[in-house]
Parts: C-alpha cells; sequence; structure tokens
C-alpha cells in the first residue's frame, strides 16, 4: 500500500480549508448585503451603465442635462460633417415655442434645445454656422435668452417658421393641428416635424393654402378642414394610433409602423410623463439615427397600451436574426424618471426571435379549431391563421 506522503494531506487541507471559506463566504455575504444602509436597491441596483440590448438611455436628472447628452451624441463635434450648423433655443417654460420650431431640425441640419442648456455645452462643442442666416450659430425663438455669450445669435418668432421653410426650399407637405393646452399630446408631433419637416401649428387658420392638415390628439376642427384625425385627449393611447397611423390617400404622412410594414429598421422615443421638455429632445432624435415616434411613461411601468403595441411589433425571423427588422429605444430622462424595470419592459418587448419559438399562438405548435394543431409552415388548408409579415394573424 502507497503511503500519502505528509506535503499531501497539508494541500489537502489546505484546499478544503479555502474552499470552505469560499463558500461560507458567498452565503455570509447575501445577509450582509441586505442589512447594509447605503447599498443601492429597488429599482436603481448598481450596474455599470443603463444601456440594454435594444434600447440606449440619456441618465440626465434634469432637461438640460439630457439635452446635452442627447445634442453630444447626435453631433460629436469631430469634423464639420458631424457638427450642427445651428442651435434653436427656446425658453425653458414655453414648449409650444419649441414645439413650433421643430420642423427646422431636418431642414437647417439644427439642434432644438431648452435655453437653459447652453451654459452646459461642452467648451469645445462645434456649430458651423448657418449659411441661411449669414452664418449665425443660433436662433431665440419667442424672446428666448441665453447666457452663454459664445454663439452668435438671432431672433426668430414662431409664426415665421413656414416662411423659414419655404424660403429653404423645403416647404412643408403637410401640417399637424395640436392642442395647445394639451402638451402630452401635442409634443408627440416633434419627432414626426423634425423627421418630415412638416408644419406644427395650434391653429386651423394658420395652416398655409393647399397643404393637408391633421389633426392630432383632441382638438377642435371640422371634418372638412382636415385630411385625417389622429387620437383622442389621452396621450397613450393617442402616442400608438400616431405611430400606426397610415393614410392610404396620402402615403408620405405618418410613422406606418405596423406588423405587416416593410420598415427595416426603428426607433422608440420614451420620456417621462409630465415633461413637454423631454419630449422636443426627440426631435433631434429622429432627425438622425433611426427615426421613430415618442411615447410617454410613467415612472414604474410602461403604459399597458404602450407595452402592447411594442409587444406587437416583436420581430421574428425565419432562418438568421440578421434578417431583422431591427428596433430600438432611446429612454430620456435617468431612473427616477423612467425606472429600469420599465426600460427592460420596452427592451424585451421587441427581443428579435426565431419565429416558430414566438411563444403561445406563434410557436412550432399552433392550436385552433378544426382542423386542430399543425407544426409545420404553411398551415393547413382550412386553417383560421395567415402568415403577415414575421407575424401570425387570425383571419377568422
Amino acid at each position: 500500500m502507497t503511503k500519502v506522503p505528509p506535503w499531501f494531506k497539508i494541500l489537502a487541507v489546505t484546499f478544503c480549508g479555502l474552499m470552505v471559506a469560499v463558500l461560507l463566504g458567498a452565503a455570509l455575504s447575501v445577509p450582509y448585503r441586505w442589512i447594509r444602509d447605503e447599498e443601492p436597491s429597488g429599482n436603481d441596483m448598481p450596474r455599470s451603465h443603463y444601456n440594454t440590448k435594444n434600447s440606449t438611455r440619456f441618465t440626465g436628472g434634469t432637461v438640460p442635462e439630457t439635452a446635452v447628452l442627447v445634442a453630444q451624441a447626435i453631433y460629436p463635434g469631430t469634423t464639420n460633417a458631424n457638427s450642427p450648423d445651428l442651435l434653436i433655443f427656446y425658453d425653458d417654460a414655453d414648449w409650444r415655442g419649441g414645439l413650433a420650431a421643430a420642423p427646422l431640425v431636418r431642414s437647417l441640419n439644427a439642434l432644438l434645445l431648452p435655453a437653459s442648456a447652453a451654459a452646459s455645452l461642452p467648451a469645445d462643442f462645434a456649430v458651423n454656422g448657418s449659411e441661411r442666416f449669414g452664418g449665425v450659430e443660433s436662433l431665440l425663438v419667442d424672446g428666448a435668452t441665453i447666457e452663454d455669450n459664445r454663439f452668435s445669435t438671432e431672433a426668430l418668432s414662431s409664426n415665421d417658421v413656414a416662411a423659414v421653410l419655404r424660403e429653404n426650399g423645403t416647404a412643408p407637405r403637410h401640417a399637424i393641428l395640436v392642442n395647445g393646452d394639451n402638451p402630452v399630446t401635442a409634443v408627440l408631433a416633434a419627432p414626426w416635424a423634425a423627421y418630415s419637416g412638416d408644419l406644427i401649428v395650434f391653429d386651423a387658420g394658420d395652416v398655409p393654402a393647399d397643404t393637408p392638415v391633421y389633426a392630432l390628439g383632441a382638438v377642435d376642427a371640422g371634418e372638412d378642414e382636415i385630411a385625417g384625425r389622429i387620437g383622442s385627449g389621452n396621450a397613450a393611447t393617442t402616442a400608438v394610433e400616431f405611430a400606426t397611423f397610415e393614410d392610404e390617400a396620402n402615403p408620405l404622412f405618418g410613422w406606418g409602423f405596423n406588423a405587416d410594414s416593410l420598415t427595416g429598421y426603428r426607433g422608440f422615443i420614451i420620456a417621462p410623463e409630465g415633461e413637454p421638455g423631454m419630449g422636443l429632445l426627440g426631435a433631434n432624435l429622429a432627425r438622425r439615427g433611426k427615426p421613430g415616434p415618442l411615447f410617454w411613461s410613467p415612472q414604474e411601468a410602461l403604459p399597458q397600451v404602450v407595452y402592447n403595441y411594442f409587444f406587437s411589433q416583436r420581430a421574428a425571423f425565419w432562418v438568421t436574426p440578421s434578417e431583422g427588422p431591427f428596433h430600438h429605444f432611446y429612454v430620456l430622462g435617468d431612473t427616477n424618471a423612467i425606472s429600469f424595470p420599465a426600460q427592460g419592459e420596452a427592451d424585451y418587448s421587441v427581443e428579435i426571435g426565431p419565429y416558430f419559438q414566438k411563444g403561445v399562438g406563434a410557436g412550432p405548435l399552433i392550436c385552433s379549431p378544426p382542423p386542430g394543431c399543425f407544426s409545420a409552415w404553411p398551415p393547413p388548408s382550412g386553417s383560421p391563421y395567415t402568415r403577415r409579415s414575421s407575424f401570425l394573424t387570425r383571419t377568422g
């Protein structure tokens, strides 16, 4: 019988002791972390960043802080090509002025910012200057003022936005009529106006001649005055209706983000409800990158109708995830404004996955009334299901 050398016994005992110490330390760390007063808890658990697979968060605690983060993300300012030509400042308390100026973002290659954000922009933040305004670097809407004197300025009345668009060769194709007393529905127009250059008006009488006008939210307008009506006074349902709106008679108006549309890349913007200034920042996000509609969210969780809509857009691939479509969220504000779980809801709702593993009603085995269940595509003759884009739709 081979005798075990003494050194091996010492090594084995030491190894066992270390293993016991590691396991004991791991077990004790759980109650220790739980009783520590300074340990973060709840929705704001510690993490290195708040970006998730399908979403990017701009973690400013206030509108000006978030505005600076958005500005730097959209325009890094390393060259003239990735610098804005113009900054458009509106008074922080005047969301109507900021909203009216949103159509200029695309036409003038501009950033739309609250006036208070000017002083927080980095010292080296580059602005090219606008040829349309003789090299001026910033426009001040409806009497807005900025403390920073490094940007040359010129005053702009929100009543002149339509004229500026025409003179710049980008006359608006449509107008959006909004309720000036209801920012939660009115500001939903900001990303679309920045993306398309369509005009935003608070009175039907301000619509240029021969310009189709669409009513967004609860607004007073005769049916003979408008080309279409979108939504109501409810912000969540109006946001969903605007995101899905399509007009067969006028296909150039509306996001048309539906399950059967062929858009390959979609961006959704989520802003904290009750913060019109946060929503206005969505105009900049719709200008560059993946453009898309704006939605409001309470702090804890997404409104149910919004979550249901996001989930209805969930993409499914047949062979490889590279087929798309691809969705992305921009979340505005820190976790005190919109919780990380709410962001997680949105992120998961559009997670792309294989078509035949999409869950009940859209998995590899689909049960229905006669002729019963099937496990292969296409469905058997007589099945009440059809394939619509990457989604399964009940037709009967």
